[in-house]
């Protein structure tokens, strides 16, 4: 837990430095340790959790912003549990958690190493072109970046627009979830799951970098 909170403050500062998000934009959250303490709250899940079952993670407030998270994390972050039978979430504390959790439980859900989840509104990664499918997006970030291939060599995943907060987004997600360790939402922001907070960061960052050149230098490769 005390491993997660030093990266928090440090990638906050990471995303808050690099614009990667705006406003209360953007969560993350990370898996914590084990507790019986009283849930405070418990909600019924649309979709029962299986691998997930008496899992517990800590996850960004609803409405807090990148900046707070730099100065004391501790006072915008959420500890939830998954029920033992995986149908149920039991909210630990008496903050609300980010409403974009389901994505967040979804994404640990498709891997089972998964330790760490960051998402974020990245300005060039939401200007590739709309009409880009999965292959032409990466295809424009392999043409891009020789290395494009080294650091993802799955490719990133790719979402349609959906609107934010549902269970059909946190559905797609965790189907791109499941070969991609990064995906991209259109309209929306990017999403990485990882080992810790840095891996994530460092993939957010650089698709976000390969976009930007691939704007700037004109290497758009349509659908």
């Amino acid at each position: 837990m005390k491993k997660f909170v030093s990266q928090l403050k440090d990638v906050a500062g990471y995303i808050f430095e690099k614009d990667l998000s705006e406003g209360a934009s953007g969560n993350i959250s990370f898996f914590a340790e084990a507790s019986s303490k009283k849930a405070v709250m418990r909600v019924k899940l649309p979709v029962k959790l299986s691998k997930m079952r008496g899992a517990s993670i800590s996850i960004t407030t609803s409405g807090s912003r990148i900046y707070e998270l730099m100065s004391d994390p501790t006072e915008f972050i959420s500890t939830v549990r998954v029920s033992e039978d995986g149908a149920e979430l039991e909210i630990l504390d008496d903050r609300k958690p980010s409403s974009e959790i389901l994505c967040h439980l979804l994404s640990y859900e498709a891997d089972e190493e998964t330790l760490a989840v960051i998402h974020v509104h990245p300005k060039y990664s939401l200007a590739l072109p709309d009409k880009s499918n999965k292959n032409s997006l990466n295809k424009t970030l392999l043409n891009t970046h020789t290395e494009f291939k080294y650091y993802f060599p799955q490719g990133i995943g790719l979402v349609e627009r959906t609107e934010p907060g549902t269970l059909l987004l946190a559905e797609r997600n965790m189907k791109e979830m499941k070969r991609h360790r990064t995906v991209l939402w259109k309209n929306h922001g990017l999403i990485s799951r990882g080992r810790d907070l840095y891996q994530c960061y460092d993939a957010l960052e650089t698709i976000e970098s390969i976009s930007k050149i691939a704007l700037l230098s004109g290497k758009l490769l349509k659908s």
